[in-house]
């Protein structure tokens, strides 16, 4: 008989919960690829053809007459899924120290699995940031036309530049390609530094908010719903460099993250593949021969591009 430990895949419960309750504001990867959840290392998704974004012919009907016919076609398209891990050793010293200091309760041992779980975790995020930035920075995962890297004059950084005509004309861009507007943008820190307090944005604002447009105002000027700023960095630079993204993710996949259920219906720019819900923590194990306690984490998730003529990617704003 299978028992609860063994059906739990030697997951951690109690820890899993701790570490999925962590977070870390400064990321967005979650934000540009949303999570889809599989129950399996490879997920199959069903991608519409162009079939509604077509002319037809003999659409008018008479009385009795017959019916246009279309052809929809269904794509399946097949995504991995990836396991990023790490194993986090506590020394015997530490938890002695701690120890001395408090006395020992399950409220203390709690506080070792935070220290070790909590470092596993945000060196898990921050990987995966790392990745997903990689990922949307990379001009030739974009449709032919959807990408512009900005130099000299047209740089955000410059007083007489364009930046809201820039989005503006990248909007149209991807409507274009994919039929529909983007509904987010995602700004890296400098860009965001730059495009809030640029005369062309502040233009738009009253004589009182002259100092800085705030990320709500930002969204009127830009007539965008989502806004969202990358700040994360890692070895002190900063993993969204000086880009911004245009792209149109499905409410959908936004209102129902991290775990959605749906299929590429709509012209998704990307999404993240997850299993076992994206987080796993193994109980903590004893290693002897340097005498600590390891506590190992796991992430499984890959981000993907779905529809690159659904994104904009601007380099080198500033």
């Amino acid at each position: 008989m299978v028992t609860l430990e063994q059906a739990r895949m030697g997951n951690s419960p109690v820890l899993t919960s701790l570490m999925l309750g962590m977070s870390n504001g400064t990321m967005v990867a979650e934000k540009i690829f949303p999570r889809l959840n599989s129950t399996m290392t490879a997920m199959m998704l069903m991608a519409l053809g162009n079939a509604a974004n077509r002319r037809y012919d003999g659409l008018k009907r008479a009385p009795g007459g017959p019916f246009k016919q279309v052809e929809i076609t269904f794509e399946g398209k097949k995504y991995t899924i990836s396991q990023s891990a790490v194993d986090v050793p506590i020394p015997f010293e530490v938890i002695k120290e701690i120890n001395a200091a408090m006395q020992l309760n399950q409220g203390q041992k709690m506080e070792i699995d935070r220290i070790g779980v909590s470092t596993g975790y945000q060196i898990l995020t921050l990987d995966y940031e790392r990745e997903a930035s990689e990922l949307a920075s990379n001009a030739s995962n974009y449709a032919v036309g959807n990408t512009e890297a900005l130099t000299g004059a047209a740089k955000w950084s410059n007083e007489n530049s364009t930046p809201i005509t820039d989005i503006d004309d990248a909007m149209e861009v991807v409507r274009g390609k994919a039929g529909i507007r983007p509904n987010c943008i995602l700004l890296s820190a400098k860009s965001y530094y730059k495009i809030r307090r640029h005369k062309q944005v502040l233009a738009q604002l009253s004589s009182v908010d002259r100092g800085a447009a705030s990320l709500d105002q930002l969204k009127s000027i830009l007539d965008i719903p989502n806004i969202f700023v990358g700040d994360a960095t890692m070895d002190g630079q900063d993993l969204w460099g000086a880009n911004t993204i245009l792209y149109y993710t499905p409410n959908s996949l936004m209102t129902t993250t991290p775990f959605a259920n749906v299929s590429l219906t709509e012209p998704a720019f990307g999404f993240t593949g997850t299993t076992d819900n994206g987080i796993s923590v193994s109980p903590p194990f004893v290693k002897t021969d340097n005498e600590t306690m390891v506590y190992r984490c796991k992430f499984h998730r890959t981000p993907h591009i779905t529809t690159n003529g659904a994104g904009f990617l601007f380099q080198t704003t500033v």
